[in-house]
């Protein structure tokens, strides 16, 4: 963003523990992660509130995995007409933690799980929750965790071979992080969230699953590491 005089709203304080200088933001709520692991946006470079102070300095780097997003989708897919299940488990560190920390002090336990099945009935055409939303927040480690699980159905579509069905994953979680620029003339900087470490795991078990060969798509450069699996079709003949 650029700079303006309403974003004036934070106070940085620098200190230094055990030889190790860290930059922590007093007005941020809800962390954790203890005097080292304290979460804070990649500013860059900032500006010391000291007389003598004459160029700006650069924050403390933080380290890769200082916040991380992890998702791990498990679908026990049927292709006989009855209902699927999905499995949601959602490991978060660092600055997911705590939003989601956040979020729950905020709407409590029962508007979060409902607004998350409102997005599982969205992908899916048709959820419904099984059990309770479970979750366990590691104040200390800064780490937030939960568990979920949905019964799903009106998903499976058509294939154009006889006895096959297409079975698509709604709602990429690696499509949504990636944003793309606006289409307009841009007036305003572009960036992505720095670390961005997302990993997005999904397993199908079927009993009609055959082996088959499917699409690998690999990315590796310096600022992107992708590995995504496409195009899964699946017997229904049974």
């Amino acid at each position: 963003m650029l700079p303006m005089d309403g974003l004036f709203n934070h106070v940085v304080v620098e200190y230094e523990v055990h030889g190790e200088t860290r930059w922590v933001d007093a007005t941020m709520k809800q962390q954790g992660g203890g005097a080292l692991n304290r979460f804070i946006p990649d500013y860059g470079v900032g500006l010391a509130v000291d007389l003598t102070s004459t160029r700006l300095i650069e924050s403390p780097r933080a380290p890769v995995q200082a916040s991380r997003y992890e998702l791990k989708e498990t679908i026990l897919l049927d292709t006989t007409g009855a209902p699927s299940f999905i499995s949601v488990v959602l490991h978060t560190k660092g600055s997911h933690a705590e939003a989601l920390r956040q979020q729950f002090e905020k709407s409590g336990v029962e508007e979060v799980a409902w607004e998350r099945l409102q997005l599982c009935t969205k992908r899916f055409t048709s959820a419904k929750r099984i059990g309770t939303l479970e979750y366990h927040d590691d104040r200390a480690e800064n780490e937030f965790v939960l568990a979920e699980v949905f019964e799903i159905n009106g998903f499976l579509s058509a294939h154009q071979k006889p006895g096959m069905c297409r079975f698509r994953f709604p709602n990429n979680l690696v499509v949504q992080a990636l944003q793309m620029p606006e289409k307009g003339a841009r007036r305003t900087p572009f960036s992505l969230p720095y670390p961005c470490n997302i990993v997005h795991t999904i397993v199908v078990e079927a009993s009609t699953l055959q082996p088959m060969g499917v699409r690998r798509h690999n990315v590796e450069s310096p600022l992107l590491s992708l590995i995504a699996v496409t195009n899964v079709c699946i017997d229904s003949g049974q």
